[in-house]
């Protein structure tokens, strides 16, 4: 869940509740989490915003890996953000990995 405090939110306009960068951060670290490590974002992809979040709504994150390169260190990793039901975003990450013994860099 987002908090309805976090700092974004008091700036919108009721008319726009979605503050999207604020739900793409969620979930680049829900998918770290769920990795059990931080993932270094090197590209967004294509993100699809299909439907507004509130403030305090409960967000569940979906990913798959795609195209996982080891020896590279890199990998795709496709998402999609629900929230009540419905489908509210959905998009492509290309990630590194962190150096090892550092964090990768927060969003």
């Amino acid at each position: 869940m987002i908090d309805a405090g976090h700092p974004p939110w008091p700036a919108i306009s009721p008319a726009i509740p979605s503050c999207r960068v604020v739900l793409l951060d969620h979930a680049i670290l829900q998918i770290g989490a769920a990795l059990g490590r931080p993932i270094a974002v090197s590209q967004v992809g294509t993100v699809k915003f299909l439907s507004p979040v509130r403030p305090g709504e409960r967000v569940e994150v979906d990913h798959q890996l795609q195209d996982e390169d080891a020896g590279a260190g890199s990998s795709s990793i496709r998402f999609t953000l629900t929230a009540g039901g419905r489908n509210v975003a959905s998009g492509t990450l290309n990630t590194r990995s962190a150096l090892a013994g550092q964090e990768a860099p927060s969003c």
